[in-house]
């Protein structure tokens, strides 16, 4: 599905692929679910995206304010480059709201640009992300927010992401960092680090709880406000 028109609403229907064939080397890619090129307004509501062999939905900076809400992603990817969600944005708002992300090949939430992308105004709120780059063998990132670029305004809260074992993580900010972000009451668990943070000094970061180590590993001490410092789960 390509989409390029505006102020339409996609509701309620499947997007997957029926071919069995799911072998393309990393770097190659297969049909993907849904992409949002030239557009205003739009919104994904309450999809089934699963078991494609590319990703499933490309949110890009050609289009503004599009938002995905309540849908579930499964099964999405082949490798490396296969996310569940793909996201950027120049102008408007973009939103990811309550949605489930389990299995992906690569990233669940893939917001990521290079120096000539943008990534502003992107909001991941009440999301429950996990596992994302067993279906390809290795753990990746849950959620990413951040790229060579500086995100301007991200907002990441109540979320909850998880993984079982010691790889993979979560990232706010990755290399170039973040203006005015707010990170508030997530839930990370597990992977090699809980969570990763290269954000602003200004950043609001508050009620937020984790399972596993932190990088920096002076999180807590740089924002006081996380109430929790990597509790484990009780002994039986």
């Amino acid at each position: 599905l390509n989409v390029s028109g505006s102020h339409t609403y996609y509701w309620g229907f499947e997007v997957m692929s029926s071919d069995p064939t799911r072998v393309y080397s990393d770097g190659a890619h297969g049909p993907n679910g849904i992409y949002v090129n030239t557009s205003t307004n739009v919104k994904f509501i309450s999809l089934i995206v699963h078991d494609l062999p590319g990703q499933g939905i490309g949110l890009w900076s050609e289009n503004t304010d599009a938002e995905v809400h309540g849908s579930l992603f499964y099964n999405v990817g082949t490798n490396h480059w296969d996310h569940a969600i793909y996201v950027q944005n120049r102008t408007g708002t973009k939103r990811l709201t309550d949605n489930i992300i389990v299995n992906s090949a690569s990233h669940g939430i893939h917001g990521y640009a290079s120096t000539s992308g943008y990534l502003d105004n992107i909001v991941i709120t009440g999301n429950t992300v996990y596992e994302s780059g067993i279906l390809s063998g290795s753990g990746e990132r849950n959620i990413l927010l951040g790229g060579l670029r500086v995100a301007q305004n991200p907002v990441v809260t109540s979320n909850y992401t998880y993984y079982r074992g010691t790889s993979g993580n979560s990232n706010v900010g990755y290399s170039a960092g973040t203006a005015n972000a707010q990170v508030k009451d997530n839930i990370w668990v597990g992977g090699n680090a809980a969570v990763r943070l290269n954000i602003d000094s200004g950043a609001t970061v508050t009620g937020n709880t984790f399972i596993g180590p932190l990088d920096p590993a002076d999180t807590q001490s740089r924002w006081p406000s996380m109430p929790c410092a990597g509790w484990a789960w009780p002994r039986l």
